[in-house]
């Protein structure tokens, strides 16, 4: 009964009001009961976007602009570089003058080792100062680049490699001077103490000589008719700075 008669008039009056008295279209039907569905809008390029954005203020760069600005940001990063070579020479001879007025006797002493280990033969001629003589850094540095050079200049390994038993001919990788060859010692500050009394307790044999009870000995080498002896190997170890044990064989020890 319900579906023949109270239905089609529910519809009915519902139908005359929606569409008579509240004038409601069907579009505004389909939106309150299915919440229609938005569509979003497709994807497009930046390029598309930036020109229908600006619209007729869009205006693509010109090659010739496009050109100007990779010059342009070449010679900046040239003169960025240019700034960067110029403050590092400055730097360089700035630590090179500091090193030569605050730190004048290491800056000279790398430069003396320098030179005798590639040019021994300009200094080899120098006499030798006696150590009771030595009372003075510069007479104490005169004492080691002297004694160094005269070691440099003249001994070579015993072992010839040519047939003529030349001197050029003989193993100069085992020659005793070399920056790989040597241990440099530095000592502290004196404090008032003559050189010569720090020296002394080093050296057995006038002007070089032994460094410890356990170095091994080489043969004897004379230098200005001085006879020197040498140690080449050694089995002691020092310690570095970071804590680090370094061993001494194979170094010839210079004090």
């Amino acid at each position: 009964m319900d579906v023949f008669i109270l239905n089609p008039l529910f519809i009915l009056v519902s139908s005359f009001v929606s569409f008579y008295i509240l004038k409601i279209s069907n579009s505004e039907i389909y939106f309150i009961n299915e919440e229609v569905k938005i569509k979003h809008p497709p994807v497009i390029s930046y390029t598309k976007y930036i020109e229908t954005a600006t619209w007729k203020h869009y205006k693509p760069p010109l090659t010739t602009e496009i050109e100007d600005s990779r010059r342009k940001g070449s010679k900046f990063q040239n003169v960025l570089l240019v700034i960067y070579y110029t403050i590092l020479i400055i730097s360089i001879f700035c630590s090179v003058n500091l090193l030569q007025i605050r730190l004048n006797n290491i800056f000279y002493l790398e430069s003396s080792i320098k030179t005798i280990f590639s040019q021994p033969g300009s200094i080899f001629n120098q006499a030798i100062p006696g150590i009771e003589t030595i009372h003075t850094k510069r007479k104490a540095a005169s004492f080691v680049i002297t004694s160094l050079a005269s070691l440099d200049a003249t001994w070579y390994n015993d072992k010839p490699i040519s047939k003529d038993g030349s001197r050029w001919g003989k193993d100069g990788f085992s020659k005793s001077g070399g920056s790989t060859l040597v241990v440099m010692y530095f000592m502290e500050n004196p404090a008032g103490e003559y050189t010569s009394k720090e020296f002394i307790n080093f050296f057995r044999h006038n002007p070089c000589g032994y460094l410890s009870e356990n170095s091994q000995l080489t043969e004897d080498v004379e230098v200005h008719g001085v006879t020197l002896k040498y140690s080449v190997i050694s089995s002691r170890k020092i310690e570095g700075r970071s804590g680090e044990i370094y061993p001494l064989a194979g170094h010839t020890e210079v004090l």
